[in-house]
């Protein structure tokens, strides 16, 4: 992945998480497709 939306996302994941890899934010959602395109999803982790 790399993508601008994939990549802002991730950051601002990344700040709020330990730093954990893509692959572990994508694992806890348990859906790649929340992971990757549901911002809110990924704000509710």
């Amino acid at each position: 992945i790399g993508n601008t939306v994939n990549g802002t996302t991730y950051a601002g994941l990344r700040g709020r998480t330990t730093g954990a890899p893509q692959n572990h934010w994508f694992g806890p959602a348990g859906d790649p497709r929340g992971a990757g395109i549901g911002t809110p999803e990924a704000i509710k982790l």
